[in-house]
């Protein structure tokens, strides 16, 4: 069975997301809409999180909080896209899920809330830093070229890897 995991923008924001400033607060953007093409990844296995979580989040230039991941299985239009992570499990994973307006988002939402649990995947800080960190030891080419950029710095810095890398 196929999950589309979706990671959080922030972990607070799901603790009452049918609530409107909770729901922008997670799928808003610029201008106060809210976005209704939504980025997930298509995994096979739960255990598949983690690793999701890491390399969208080091794609995506963020220095990896520990984001939750969710389940949007179930979601009506799902197109596959190219990612833009840098890493080639979460590019071809890459699948966009698209709502026709604000209410069928929020109905989705509404349905998926009602049994969160079942659709909530935590993955914590540390474990993102130490997976991260096993992938680098073992010089796996994608995370090394992860180190060269720019934007990775800070990220090591915070995982004190000596020497960036």
């Amino acid at each position: 069975m196929s999950l589309l995991l979706r990671v959080a923008k922030r972990k607070a924001s799901w603790d009452d997301i049918e609530n409107e400033e909770s729901l922008r607060a997670e799928f808003g953007v610029e201008g106060g809409l809210l976005d209704l093409s939504l980025s997930v990844y298509e995994v096979n296995e739960k255990e598949r999180s983690l690793q999701v979580s890491a390399e969208h989040q080091a794609g995506s230039g963020l220095n990896p909080k520990g984001q939750p991941c969710y389940d949007f299985s179930g979601a009506k239009i799902v197109q596959e896209t190219l990612g833009e992570t840098g890493f080639e499990f979460t590019q071809n994973a890459h699948r966009e899920i698209k709502f026709e307006n604000d209410g069928d988002l929020k109905a989705f939402i509404k349905q998926l809330a009602k049994n969160l649990r079942s659709h909530h995947f935590p993955v914590e800080k540390k474990h993102i830093r130490e997976y991260s960190k096993g992938r680098i030891e073992k010089e796996d080419p994608e995370w090394l070229e992860f180190c060269s950029r720019q934007n990775s710095q800070s990220m090591l810095r915070d995982w004190k890897c000596p020497n960036g890398c």
